[in-house]
Order: C-alpha cells, then structure tokens, then sequence
C-alpha cells in the first residue's frame, strides 16, 4: 500500500458511507463477478465491503 501507483495516497481507507459505496460499485466491474453462485449486487456488497474496512457489521 502507498506504493507505485499509489504512492502518496495515505496508509488508509476512510471507512465513511461515500466511500464503502464506491468500493462496492467497483466491485460490479470485476471480470470474476458474473461467475459467482450468489448474485452480487452494489446493495449485498454494501455490508461485506463496510466490516472489511470498519471490522463490524
């Protein structure tokens, strides 16, 4: 982290709303997402991306 291409962007991720939100919308755009048993939505990402970064529920 805060290397490369990255480099000056700070040790963390803010864990605000705006934030987990953007995380989870780039989710949708990974090339693995229509391959996944369960459906993958922006909305049932929401929580999974927030305990990740913010470590509750």
């Amino acid at each position: 982290m805060n290397t490369g291409k990255y480099a000056g962007r700070g040790e963390t991720i803010p864990g605000d709303e705006k934030t987990v939100r953007a995380i989870s919308e780039h989710i949708q755009g990974d090339w693995c997402t229509p391959g996944n048993p369960r459906e993958v939505t922006v909305e049932s990402m929401i929580p999974v991306v927030d305990h990740c970064i913010n470590r509750s529920y």
